[in-house]
């Protein structure tokens, strides 16, 4: 994380990921129910990509 770009790079993938995560709406669900669904469920983890 020290090198480069790294810390800005890991950010901005942070920051995708929970804007993905607020933007669907078909669970209702807290983000951290959301993240540990997309863990589990890889049906769920792709919706979320393709949206």
């Amino acid at each position: 994380m020290r090198v480069d770009h790294a810390a800005e790079n890991h950010s901005r993938l942070n920051r995708l990921a929970l804007n993905l995560l607020k933007r669907e709406k078909t669970i209702k669900a807290s983000i951290r129910k959301k993240q540990r669904l997309a863990g589990w469920d890889l049906d769920y983890l792709l919706r979320l990509i393709s949206t």
